[in-house]
């Protein structure tokens, strides 16, 4: 059965919930305890509120009649940008039972569609160094490495 990518919608809050979860302790092995523990009741609060938000792009991909993925996006105005509107994907979550069928690719290509029906100029994300699996992923879909961060923790 096919990949169906759609809007998220309230419903899908507390999948999208446990999804987080994964990816949190996913990140968090990366690195080495950077985000807080996972708080499933925080996570749902803030996808019943940011499936609801104007600038905000939460899309669900259901495989067999279930979310299986989410991607998790927002649209920003950067003047100081010659071609100002970007789209940061902030979160891209497949659940571990469902990788490396497609779903990423799907949610990553209905995102591109989007921003390219709405005049999007740019989509950008980060990763982590380590996430090399990751790393491949976006190359795959044409990203290119163009800058990288930088912290000191005090």
């Amino acid at each position: 059965m096919s990949v169906i990518i759609r809007k998220a919608v309230l419903r899908d809050t507390s999948v999208l919930a446990e999804l987080s979860v994964q990816a949190r302790v996913f990140h968090n092995g990366l690195s080495c305890g950077y985000f807080a523990d996972p708080d499933p009741r925080a996570e749902e609060l803030f996808f019943k509120q940011a499936v609801a938000a104007e600038d905000k792009i939460i899309l669900a991909a259901e495989k067999n009649g279930r979310v299986a993925g989410f991607l998790q996006a927002s649209l920003k105005s950067l003047p100081y940008l010659r071609r100002p509107s970007v789209c940061l994907v902030e979160t891209v979550c497949v659940d571990q039972a469902c990788r490396r069928k497609g779903i990423g690719k799907a949610l990553m290509t209905d995102l591109r569609r989007r921003c390219d029906q709405n005049g999007v100029h740019e989509i950008r994300l980060g990763v982590f160094t380590a996430n090399t699996a990751g790393l491949a992923f976006y190359q795959s879909l044409g990203f290119t490495v163009q800058e990288q961060k930088m912290q000191l923790f005090l």
